[in-house]
């Protein structure tokens, strides 16, 4: 079962400190504002190739080994969904509101994809640092 944790800003870098299925909370880093408070870490390529299709509503973070730019699609999403891109230092680089069936790809490079479809939840504005 998946359990909460809040990674100290400090550690935000080391990707190793959030293990597959670890809950996390996500914050603004300046003005410690809550995005959301139950995002599960998809690290493996199985749990970002499965993401949303055919489930219920979940907030998830994709780690990227490295900084590229992401296609998503929403086959099998029933539901519209936001998304926030990351770079590798948790800065917001690419906002998308997605609605069943659409296909996207990341305007710039990422190393996290933050998709956000379970209320209570904002979406950060570009170029806001984040912390989970």
């Amino acid at each position: 079962q998946a359990q909460l944790h809040e990674i100290p800003l400090s550690a935000a870098d080391d990707k190793s400190l959030a293990p597959e299925d670890t809950m996390v909370t996500i914050k603004e880093s300046i003005s410690g504002r809550t995005v959301c408070k139950d995002a599960l870490i998809c690290s493996s390529m199985w749990k970002k190739a499965r993401g949303l299709i055919l489930s219920q509503r979940k907030n998830l973070v994709f780690v990227f080994p490295w900084a590229s730019r992401v296609a998503l699609h929403m086959v099998g999403v029933l539901y519209p969904i936001d998304v926030v891109g990351l770079d590798s230092k948790k800065r917001v680089v690419s906002l998308a509101r997605l609605k069943p069936l659409q296909f996207w790809r990341s305007p710039a490079e990422v190393e996290y994809i933050i998709e956000l479809c379970k209320k209570p939840y904002f979406v950060p504005k570009l170029g806001t640092q984040l912390k989970f």
